[in-house]
């Protein structure tokens, strides 16, 4: 099933990434279960990745986000004001 969905996405950047959409896409991406239980470093975390053309090329960050910053970027990427005050107070 991973398999599956790894390739699913690959499908979708590739097909956006060709688009005449991709110069105004970002594509969030963060796994919700790890199905194989906690990971070795800290149990807290979960890979997230952004797929855009105004990224970053190659760069991995390892600084420590919480799902409220999380959804704070997804809003201000999108224009969307604050949901809640856990995404409003999030540091950025």
């Amino acid at each position: 099933m991973a398999a599956d969905n790894d390739y699913a996405l690959g499908m979708i950047a590739e097909a956006v990434s060709k688009s005449k959409f991709w110069t105004s896409t970002a594509i969030f991406v963060v796994e919700d279960d790890a199905q194989n239980g906690p990971d070795h470093v800290d149990s807290h975390r979960s890979p997230a990745w952004v797929i855009s053309s105004f990224g970053k090329r190659h760069l991995v960050d390892s600084t420590m986000y919480n799902t409220g910053l999380r959804a704070a970027d997804y809003g201000v990427s999108a224009g969307v004001k604050p949901m809640t005050h856990f995404d409003a107070g999030a540091r950025r």
